[in-house]
């Protein structure tokens, strides 16, 4: 058997790679040594790629219900199904990042068919766990219309088998989001599984790239990107398939298409993390100025950075008691940092419209995102 190879960098190849580990060293400069804003990112930041993956295969979620589902939360207006399949995939996404630096760590197959129960576990069509039994066909969704075969399943373990081998023995010459770009292709290509193909193969390419990254799991993955771009993710794929199991085809369109997304995706985590810490600076000396204690930034800082701050966020985020959290909330918004929303249970915060203005004007320049290979 084999499986899609990897081809032979161009000097465009090349110099998108060193683009990019470029973006992500001033990230990684940004997170040395640890800043206080860094932890709501790093959540804001995986509730992005849960949302984003689950939401290429249909389950849709709001930023909100992301975030709930991330942080153990409950539902706002999400369907019991679709917060599932988002919890689900948080829950292997988690799963992956404690597999980053694990110096035991080695690919198997037993860990992809684990993977893929922790995503699927709540729908039995799907098999979670488990090989596909049979052939498989995938259509579009607007038809029946077959746009690729999967190759036989007598055919799967072996070719995951070759798969898992060669992500345990892997070329030093080849960077870490050309790796995970060609074990994502060849797993969805492979489609061992009856559903879920997608979202396993998104969640092998995070962890390649968890495994071989100089920063975050969170912070290097693409699947926010692939999320925004589901068209041209879809289209690539279909592109490079040719309708059927075909391993000597071109991956040249694939790869291309990853190193923009690699590109575009450091490029929003680095802008958003000099975001974070331009508004960081606005929020703290807001609430010093009023003669605050430090503790209550963290909700000024939510609330700027767009989210809708509930008591929960500030005794999570503060370490404080309900009491005080009560206190600290009803001060903040006497000192009009904070504005209050709803009444009793649907009560949350935002942020005031002085501490708004005060952050916009340290926002960074918003111009449009360019890059290698991007269109």
């Amino acid at each position: 058997m084999v499986l899609f190879q990897t081809q032979e960098l161009s000097d465009g190849d090349l110099s998108a790679i060193e683009e990019i580990d470029g973006l992500r060293r001033s990230i990684e400069q940004l997170l040395t040594p640890t800043p206080r804003w860094i932890r709501p990112l790093r959540q804001t930041t995986f509730a992005r790629n849960i949302k984003a993956s689950a939401g290429i295969d249909g389950h849709n979620v709001s930023f909100d219900d992301a975030l709930a589902a991330a942080g153990d939360g409950v539902p706002h207006e999400a369907t019991d199904v679709d917060f599932a399949a988002v919890r689900d995939c948080g829950d292997a996404m988690t799963y992956i990042a404690t597999l980053a630096d694990d110096p035991d760590f080695a690919h198997s197959t037993d860990l992809i068919r684990s993977l893929h129960y922790m995503m699927m576990k709540r729908d039995e069509r799907a098999r979670p766990g488990r090989w596909r039994a049979g052939p498989v066909h995938v259509r579009t969704p607007q038809s029946e219309q077959s746009i690729y075969d999967g190759p036989p399943s007598s055919q799967i373990i072996e070719l995951t088998n070759e798969l898992v081998d060669s992500l345990n023995t892997p070329d030093p010459a080849v960077p870490a989001p050309i790796r995970a770009a060609m074990a994502h292709l060849n797993l969805v290509m492979i489609h061992p599984f009856t559903d879920g193909n997608g979202r396993i193969a998104r969640a092998l390419h995070s962890l390649v790239l968890a495994r071989g990254s100089i920063i975050g799991p969170e912070f290097s993955s693409i699947e926010e990107h692939l999320g925004r771009d589901a068209a041209g993710y879809h289209e690539t794929l279909a592109e490079v398939g040719e309708g059927t199991w075909n391993p000597a085809g071109d991956a040249r369109p694939w790869i291309e298409f990853v190193l923009a997304a690699h590109h575009r995706q450091a490029t929003t985590v680095l802008r958003r993390m000099t975001d974070a810490r331009h508004t960081w600076e606005v929020v703290s000396a807001a609430v010093e100025s009023a003669g605050l204690d430090e503790r209550m930034a963290y909700s000024v800082y939510l609330a700027a950075s767009g989210r809708r701050v509930r008591r929960v966020d500030h005794i999570e985020f503060s370490d404080v008691s309900e009491r005080v959290a009560s206190s600290d909330l009803k001060r903040l918004v006497d000192e009009g940092l904070l504005e209050a929303v709803g009444e009793k249970r649907g009560r949350h915060y935002v942020v005031s419209s002085e501490v708004d203005n005060l952050r916009n004007a340290a926002r960074i320049d918003r111009r449009r995102v360019t890059g290698p290979f991007l269109r």
